[in-house]
């Protein structure tokens, strides 16, 4: 009986504990998405995103190699970013500001009318 007594509080507690852990994970970084709609030829291997922070607008953050024939997935930070989009003999994007949440797609489209 005295071992019950001892058995019963302590499987209690850990009932307790176990219940207590979720695997409800917080998000800590959000996501930009990048399709194109329209590109030409000359861009299929040659078209780079560069990311800065709005803090450190002359330091690059990040340099991505895009795909134009689907989305491209980027997991950052939260927070304030430039993006500049480069492709032979032209730059997209240039100097677009953008805003990170966390748990968050910002999604940006491309096409080959954009300036």
């Amino acid at each position: 009986m005295k071992k019950l007594l001892f058995i019963y509080p302590l499987l209690l507690a850990s009932i307790f504990i176990f219940a207590a852990c979720s695997d409800d994970d917080i998000p800590t970084t959000g996501v930009l998405n990048i399709s194109f709609t329209s590109y030409e030829s000359s861009w299929e291997h040659q078209t780079n995103l560069y990311i800065y922070t709005i803090e450190q607008p002359n330091t690059v953050l990040k340099k991505v190699e895009l795909s134009v024939y689907s989305d491209n997935r980027i997991e950052l930070n939260p927070g304030n970013y430039i993006l500049f989009c480069s492709v032979p003999n032209r730059y997209l994007l240039s100097n677009k500001a953008i805003q990170i949440q966390a748990g968050k797609t910002e999604t940006i489209t491309i096409s080959k009318n954009q300036q």
